[in-house]
């Protein structure tokens, strides 16, 4: 065996290892959900992707999946404070877990000081709240010709948010979710005048 060949084995197991281990984007991960962030169409493989959120903001938001059996945990890098992205469940077959976490920072350790604008769209769904109406936040269904949503908000969704010292949790319940397999999230720390 030549010295080249004996150089990468030790990186391809190591490699395996972090993937069959709970490295944050696991091989399940990546065949059941996939990211973008954005207007990005980047490759979503593995579930990391970075995506411009356009040419006027200078952003490089980027993020991690990271499933256990009753969460589906995205850990979001947001350096303006303002973005969004799109979460893609694979299969129909596939159900979506307990609960979604969106740990959203500006860097890693460094949380958005307020979440003032927190939008969640489906097909059929539309929630729109903020940190202020947490529990509580607006929850809009389609018109029955399916084309737009209802003037008035149908009921409250019960997505929880907190700040913490690290992140800006997020917690969407997964049963909200249940007819979607692709959902939208926008989110903005502080509305600009």
């Amino acid at each position: 065996m030549s010295t080249k060949n004996r150089s990468r084995t030790p990186l391809a197991v190591l490699l395996l290892g972090m993937l069959l281990c709970g490295s944050p984007v696991n091989a399940a991960t990546m065949e059941r959900y996939s990211l973008t962030f954005g207007n990005s169409t980047g490759n979503t493989t593995g579930g990391n992707t970075t995506g411009k959120l356009g040419a006027k903001k200078k952003s490089d938001d980027r993020g991690e999946i990271k499933l256990t059996d009753k969460q589906l945990q995205i850990q979001i890098f947001s350096s303006v404070g303002i973005g969004q992205l799109k979460l893609h469940r694979s299969a129909a077959e596939t159900s979506w877990p307990k609960t979604v976490l969106l740990l959203i920072q500006h860097k890693p350790g460094k949380p958005l000081a307020e979440l003032e604008g927190f939008t969640l769209r489906g097909k059929s769904i539309l929630i729109q709240g903020s940190r202020r109406t947490s529990g509580a936040m607006d929850q809009f269904i389609l018109t029955d010709e399916g084309t737009k949503f209802q003037n008035l908000p149908s009921q409250k969704a019960k997505i929880r948010v907190s700040r913490t010292k690290d992140a800006m949790r997020v917690e969407i319940p997964g049963e909200l979710l249940s007819a979607e397999t692709e959902i939208e999230i926008q989110w903005i720390d502080y509305y600009r005048s």
